[in-house]
């Protein structure tokens, strides 16, 4: 299968999401698939670790200095890249992790059979309303959000709760929770185990990594400690 992960989040040097898409780009082509990965932005960043399929827009620094032009510019310029990959690698699935990247998305296939995935991982909604400027572009730019959802013929979250939060947005497209998985590091990893952290062998350890310094990307460490009894009483 052809398959074309298309997000900006290929480009970025952090997130949780960006390992995520990598080992799952890694396993599809483990199993045989072909994927490509589309990404864009001004300076293309670790493109090996992306593999031989890794394709890069670049964009005009000059136009990304244009408040409101900079949005479409950037989304429309992806759509026209994504629209030539799909007509030359025959694209049967296109893989989107970003409510903008699944609208541009939608426009790179336009009436083609390909099929859009739209996967969500974040409270979006939530980090964008902690600031003002973010509440004010996201109202601007819902319709987009709203277009995003309905034009992709699947949507997948990581949790039921964040399906719930979204399902205003979702409407009537099909929704499949997929939870993030489990991974136990190798001990080759360097991570400390249970007898260096003196913790015992029963005890359950519970590992968030957070970004704790900038106050809207705080993703809800105070609510974890609190729900921490409930999810020991049920775990």
């Amino acid at each position: 299968m052809n398959i074309l992960f298309f997000s900006a989040t290929a480009n970025s040097r952090y997130g949780g999401v960006t390992g995520w898409a990598r080992r799952l780009t890694a396993a599809l082509r483990g199993i045989g698939h072909n994927v490509h990965v589309l990404t864009w932005g001004t300076t293309a960043v670790d493109a090996q670790a992306w593999g031989t399929l890794f394709h890069f827009q670049r964009l005009d620094p000059r136009i990304l200095a244009l408040p409101v032009i900079r949005f479409w510019y950037t989304y429309l310029a992806a759509a026209q890249a994504g629209r030539r990959l799909m007509a030359e690698h025959d694209i049967q699935v296109i893989h989107a992790v970003n409510p903008y990247d699944g609208w541009a998305a939608s426009l790179a296939r336009g009436s083609g059979r390909a099929g859009l995935v739209l996967s969500i991982h974040g409270d979006f909604p939530t980090e964008q309303h902690q600031r003002w400027k973010s509440r004010w572009r996201r109202r601007a730019y819902l319709p987009l959000e709203r277009a995003a959802f309905r034009r992709c013929d699947v949507v997948t979250t990581s949790s039921a709760w964040l399906q719930g939060r979204l399902s205003g947005i979702i409407g009537r497209t099909p929704a499949v929770v997929i939870p993030n998985g489990i991974v136990e590091p190798p001990e080759s990893s360097g991570m400390p185990g249970r007898s260096q952290l003196l913790l015992e062998e029963t005890r359950p350890i519970l590992l968030t990594l957070n970004n704790l310094y900038t106050f809207h990307r705080r993703q809800g460490v105070k609510l974890l400690i609190a729900a921490a009894p409930a999810i020991l009483e049920r775990f």
